[in-house]
């Protein structure tokens, strides 16, 4: 097992960590300054092969990741190609249930370039810029300028809650951040034009998170709708809450009402519960008491800390500066709540999905109070000339 883990330096190994440099270089060039983008590219995929090849800790491989590599792995083994249907009856078989989506992610991912624990952690690499480009994509769509877009885009990739937990470990979480920061990017673009092609696209990735975490497109719509409610009424709004509502119902339907209603009765809405939860919901975990299989978490603990006001501030900020946004922001203090009241989702992974618009709230407020000084100040005097 350890040999398939860390097997030093490899063909495998070094194949798929220059694939992924190459390919991110070559796919979001357009979005930042190229020679930051290279820095981060050396940084990430660079610091995992180093990782992998030299300074694995088998201290933090959680149970977890070692569960969705040998899904991958028994698949692969066993025969199974992408191409024939068995390998989903397996792959549900092996997942327990509908949630195989990073099963089936980790099968492809060593189908593809062998049976290696950190293949698929090259791919979650390659998918932290994937949601960089989506959040550049609706800091546009919201008014920002693009040296705002492209800043933000570099603080998001480089942000250490994005290293902590894509660098090591084969989480699904990433997956799940990537696809949040697309569902949103085309309900703010379903908001502007209700287009077959957007309609279609909202609807796949629904189907797509029922296949991961069912619950998350319905705590979408539950935002936009919240959203919706605090501009005026017109008809544009009417309009889109037809087109939310509808989707809304497609969703429910789909999962199922039995399904929702069970999940619900779990729900812990006592007052105190909830503000107890809510509290370790955004500070977990405590730098101070971590474990040794979660001591990766140290650094990013203690700076999660030191940015929680001025995330609070930057979010206030950003409110106040742009409408798009806001529905971001209403998704975020739902799901805080909603994770507030389930003991069990108490904890730091359940908040990578939130990664988006967390980094996004800290980097506004970086932006606003900072912007006079460093680059940040050669940035703003591009705002100007990019629209």
């Amino acid at each position: 097992m350890n040999e398939i883990l860390t097997g030093g330096v490899s063909l495998a190994l070094l194949g798929v960590s220059c694939l992924v440099g190459s390919c991110t270089l070559l796919c979001f060039r357009k979005q930042t300054n190229f020679i930051w983008l290279y820095i981060s590219v050396l940084l990430k995929v660079g610091g995992a092969f180093v990782y992998f090849a030299w300074c694995y800790e088998e201290q933090w491989l959680l149970a977890d990741s070692v569960e969705y590599f040998e899904m991958g792995k028994v698949l692969v083994d066993g025969g199974y190609t992408p191409f024939e249907i068995d390998t989903y009856f397996q792959l549900t078989f092996l997942s327990g249930g509908p949630h195989i989506m990073y099963g089936l992610l980790n099968f492809l991912s060593q189908y593809t370039f062998g049976t290696y624990y950190y293949v698929p952690v090259f791919l979650n690499i390659f998918l932290t810029y994937v949601s960089a480009y989506y959040l550049f994509r609706i800091a546009r769509f919201s008014g920002f300028s693009v040296a705002y877009s492209g800043s933000l885009f570099m603080f998001f990739v480089m942000h250490w809650d994005i290293l902590t937990w894509s660098s090591f470990l084969n989480l699904k979480d990433i997956l799940v951040l990537t696809l949040s920061v697309i569902l949103f990017y085309y309900l703010l673009q379903v908001e502007v034009k209700q287009s077959l092609k957007n309609f279609v696209i909202l609807l796949f990735l629904c189907f797509c998170f029922y296949w991961l975490r069912f619950y998350i497109p319905l705590l979408a719509m539950i935002a936009f709708l919240i959203n919706i409610s605090l501009n005026r009424l017109s008809i544009k709004l009417l309009k889109n809450v037809v087109v939310v509502s509808f989707v809304t119902g497609v969703v429910v339907y789909y999962v199922g009402i039995e399904s929702i209603s069970n999940n619900a009765e779990k729900l812990d809405i006592n007052t105190s519960s909830l503000v107890i939860g809510v509290i370790r919901m955004l500070f977990t975990p405590q730098p101070w008491s971590l474990s040794s299989s979660y001591s990766f978490l140290a650094f990013s603990s203690w700076l999660h800390l030191v940015f929680f006001l001025p995330m609070c501030v930057g979010g206030f900020l950003l409110w106040r500066g742009s409408k798009s946004a806001r529905v971001c922001i209403v998704y975020f203090i739902i799901a805080i709540l909603l994770y507030g009241s389930f003991s069990e989702l108490q904890g730091p992974r359940h908040r990578v999905q939130l990664l988006f618009i967390l980094t996004w709230m800290q980097f506004h407020f970086i932006w606003v109070t900072l912007g006079k000084t460093g680059y940040f100040a050669v940035s703003k005097k591009l705002k100007n000339t990019d629209n």
